[in-house]
């Protein structure tokens, strides 16, 4: 899932570090063009996130909420600001952010997912799904949501409900890794590993490299050899 489910997730996929010094240098270029550009220091914050440089992220994420001049777009670097926090090792400080960005903007769907994903994270499993609810309730094509609303249904033990929102997020996406390996994970708990096995199989051709679910394969695919024989010695 662009990540793992249940884990803050830092400004989307990776990218190699040339790329990133590109496109930090290009904003920096712009920034000195407009200093008070509130988007400018916000997406130079994010580069600088992404290149694990946190000092400089918090300075320009920081002064971009200062900077800005709409709810929304304050909202938006106090969201920045909280990924970077809780990269950081500060919980508390990254969920006064979370719940900071909210605030300036609850029409927005992001905020309330992201505060979602720091509850379930942090192991507040129902205020977790409370803001997932809410957040797909304003997109209800947030695949994102979905998923992570299927995966922590299936932590408070829940399996069919979990593979209900899995469905949905599946209905949205039919290609999206995240929903088939969450989907993988409930049909395991309802002990349909060969049906598991194969949707696995099937996102490991969707994405070679999507590493958390080739591992559950390799994992199945050993206990299910372990398993026959096992079987065989019994016989």
């Amino acid at each position: 899932m662009g990540g793992k489910p249940g884990t803050v997730e830092i400004f989307g996929p990776a990218r190699d570090r040339e790329s990133l010094e590109l496109g930090r240098r290009k904003v920096n270029e712009a920034l000195e063009l407009d200093p008070r550009s509130g988007w400018a220091h916000r997406i130079l914050g994010v580069y600088y996130a992404l290149l694990k440089d946190y000092p400089n992220a918090l300075s320009y994420l920081q002064k971009s909420a200062d900077l800005a001049r709409s709810g929304a777009a304050k909202s938006k670097a106090y969201t920045s600001l909280g990924n970077v926090l809780h990269a950081m090792g500060e919980p508390e400080k990254a969920r006064e952010a979370f719940e900071r960005a909210v605030e300036l903007d609850p029409s927005d769907y992001f905020p309330h997912y992201n505060l979602g994903v720091f509850y379930s994270f942090s192991g507040d499993l129902q205020r977790g799904l409370e803001l997932f609810k809410r957040s797909r309730e304003i997109n209800p094509m947030f695949v994102d949501c979905w998923v992570n609303e299927a995966h922590v249904l299936l932590r408070l033990g829940d399996p069919i409900a979990a593979m209900e929102r899995c469905q949905n997020a599946l209905d949205i996406a039919p290609d999206d890794c995240r929903a088939h390996h969450v989907e993988a994970l409930i049909l395991h708990r309802l002990g349909k590993v060969d049906k598991a096995i194969a949707v696995l199989r099937r996102c490991g051709k969707l994405d070679p490299r999507y590493r958390p679910a080739k591992e559950m394969l390799r994992k199945l695919l050993a206990e299910h050899s372990a398993g026959e024989v096992t079987r065989e010695r019994n016989q």
